[in-house]
This record gives structure tokens, C-alpha cells and sequence, in this order.
């Protein structure tokens, strides 16, 4: 092995090892728990954003929509949790819901990406300055423009298909070519979710820097929550007797809370890993 190789690979090394150790020892364990909570009290007024920004808001459509794409985006004990809640949540009409109801869950739902922005400037060791009013004007913006983007997921991997189907059925003919299309929609979905989090680590912190040297940390990041998803799903069906034998009907509130933080500490993870990263091979500070 040459010098050259071995000197690469520990570098690498250390930025696997210190990025782990600042995760631990500078909070990063205790934020990822004040974000997964946040995320999780957020999640019903987002829902709520979302469907008003497709024009479905406080019908049984929507609240159908909702329940397939949370099918499609958590593992099935947690969709199960929480999709009967969303339903309700959605279904019941209320005089304020096109007024002060909205502005509620957008103030709500922004205060997740406020958390998120707390936690990437601890990652990144950088101090905010920003007033109050920008941060949360820019954090309105971000859910807004998730919304839309969670939409457009939404609907490559459950109405395309649908579609396809549709036209096939009329018209009594098979499009092969536009099928294997469809098949690539899951590619599509990871592209807007390593986008978004690419986003939110260039814009929420108080720092700008290149878009080279926070990709790595976003891609690690978007992969690391896929592959969470699959290994999540394969833990609670070995260990879900285990938690309802300790918290009986609370049982599907903690998985989903486990979920949350076991998803928010790869996110931030990512995170240190870019500052870690950075450092080794530039030998400063972001």
C-alpha cells in the first residue's frame, strides 16, 4: 500500500471518528431529540400546508392521498400510527381552516425548520446572527417549497402508475417504454430528497460556502435515512411485542418518535461529517 493511499485513508478515518465524536459530545444526540419532537408535533399542520397548496383542503381526497404517500414514505408500523390520525386531521372541516387554521400550521410546521437550523449551526460550529423576522420568513418559505416538492414525490410514485394504467385500459394498447419510466420514480424521489437536504444545509445555517463541500454530508445523509427505513421496518417487526408489553397503546407513538430520532441523527450526522470533513483536508474551520 503506498504512502499516498494510507495517508487518504486515514484522514478519512479521522473524519468518520471526529464526526461521530462531536455528534456524541457536543449535544448532537440531546438536539436530535428536541428536532425529532418537533418534527413529529409539526407533521399534522405540514400535512394540513401541503394539501391546501394541491387545493385539496378538508376532503376525504386528500386525506386518501395522504394515507397512500405516508404508505409509500415511512416503514408500516409507523404509517399505520399515524395515517388514521392525518385522515382525521384532514376530514374535519372547520370555518378558519382556509385562514387562521393555515397560518397555525405554517407558523407550526416552520418551527421544525427553525429546530433543524439550530442544529446544522452547531454542526457546523458557527454562531446565528440573523434577526427573528428573516429566519422565520425563511422558514415559511422552506415549508411552502417542501410542500410542493413532497408533492411532486408523491406523485411519481403513486399517480404515474395509476396513470399509465388508465391510458393503457382506453386506449387497449401497452406502452412499455413509458412503464420502465415509472420504474425509475423511485430514483427520481431520492433526487428531491438528497435536493432538499442539500438545501437545507446550504441555506438554514449562518454560513455560506460552496455547494462541493456540503454534497458529501447530504448524500450520506439521504442514504443513510433510506437505508434506515428498511433496517426500521425490519427492527419493529423482531422487537414491537417488546414495546407493547412496556407501553401498551403508547406503543405506536414511541416506535414513531424512534423513527423520528433515529432519522434526525443521520440528518445531522451529515452535518459533522462535512465539518469534519472539511477540516481534515483544509485544516481549518468552516
Amino acid at each position: 500500500m503506498s504512502k499516498r493511499l494510507k495517508l487518504t485513508l486515514r484522514r478519512i478515518w479521522d473524519v468518520i471518528s471526529n464526526s461521530f465524536y462531536r455528534l456524541v459530545m457536543e449535544g448532537g444526540l440531546e438536539l436530535s431529540g428536541h428536532m425529532s419532537f418537533t418534527t413529529l408535533l409539526s407533521l399534522m399542520p405540514f400535512l394540513v400546508v401541503i394539501v391546501a397548496v394541491v387545493g385539496f383542503l378538508g376532503d376525504e381526497s386528500s386525506a386518501a392521498w395522504v394515507v397512500n404517500w405516508m404508505g409509500e414514505l415511512f416503514p408500516a408500523y409507523v404509517a399505520e400510527t399515524l395515517a388514521p390520525v392525518a385522515s382525521d386531521v384532514l376530514t374535519v372541516r372547520r370555518a378558519d381552516a382556509l385562514t387562521l387554521g393555515l397560518i397555525a400550521s405554517l407558523w407550526i410546521a416552520s418551527s421544525a425548520v427553525e429546530a433543524l437550523r439550530h442544529g446544522l449551526n452547531t454542526a457546523y460550529g458557527v454562531r446565528e446572527m440573523r434577526s427573528f423576522v428573516w429566519r422565520r420568513i425563511q422558514a415559511l418559505a422552506f415549508v411552502v417549497g417542501t410542500g410542493v416538492v413532497v408533492f411532486s414525490v408523491s406523485f411519481l410514485l403513486l399517480a404515474l402508475p395509476a396513470a399509465i394504467d388508465f391510458v393503457e385500459d382506453k386506449l387497449k394498447t401497452d406502452f412499455p417504454s413509458v412503464r420502465r419510466l415509472s420504474e425509475l420514480r423511485y430514483f427520481f424521489a431520492f433526487g428531491f430528497i438528497f435536493i432538499v437536504t442539500l438545501f437545507l444545509h446550504h441555506f438554514l445555517p449562518f454560513f455560506r460556502t460552496k455547494w462541493r463541500v456540503i454534497w458529501p454530508g447530504a448524500l450520506l445523509s439521504t442514504n443513510g435515512s433510506i437505508l434506515m427505513i428498511d433496517l426500521f421496518s425490519y427492527y419493529v417487526k423482531t422487537s414491537l411485542s417488546n414495546y407493547s408489553a412496556i407501553y401498551g397503546g403508547l406503543a405506536g407513538i414511541i416506535v414513531t418518535l424512534l423513527f423520528f430520532y433515529v432519522g434526525t441523527v443521520i440528518f445531522l450526522y451529515g452535518a459533522f461529517f462535512n465539518a469534519a470533513l472539511y477540516k481534515t483536508f483544509k485544516g481549518r474551520n468552516i
